[in-house]
């Protein structure tokens, strides 16, 4: 696991992309040795090219997260003051709405 963290990093993807594909490819054993090198909140204050921080991306693949993965990306998140948690998307989508609309309401 650690040689494909250097490979990401290597090829200047950031913390916070590498986070939400991680995400997104269901990889949560990287996306906890990502954040077990994140040091400021910079690193993870990403927006993609659809205007999603992480946040978006959390709530729209919470509900396939074991629960002890999405609680530890979820308390890395909440100490991050500079994400914005009201952020609309490209589409005018805020974290909220895609959490209903991919059925993660718990």
């Amino acid at each position: 696991m650690e040689p494909l963290i250097h490979v990401l990093l290597a090829c200047n993807l950031s913390y916070g992309n590498g986070v939400m594909d991680g995400i997104k490819a269901f990889k949560f054993s990287l996306v906890n040795k990502i954040l077990e090198r994140v040091h400021s909140d910079d690193q993870l204050n990403f927006i993609n090219t659809d205007g999603q921080n992480l946040w978006h991306t959390t709530a729209m693949f919470s509900a396939t997260c074991p629960p002890l993965n999405l609680l530890t990306i979820i308390k890395k998140f909440k100490s991050n003051t500079k994400i914005d948690f009201g952020l609309a998307d490209n589409q005018g989508r805020t974290q909220l709405h895609l959490a209903a609309v991919f059925n993660n309401t718990n």
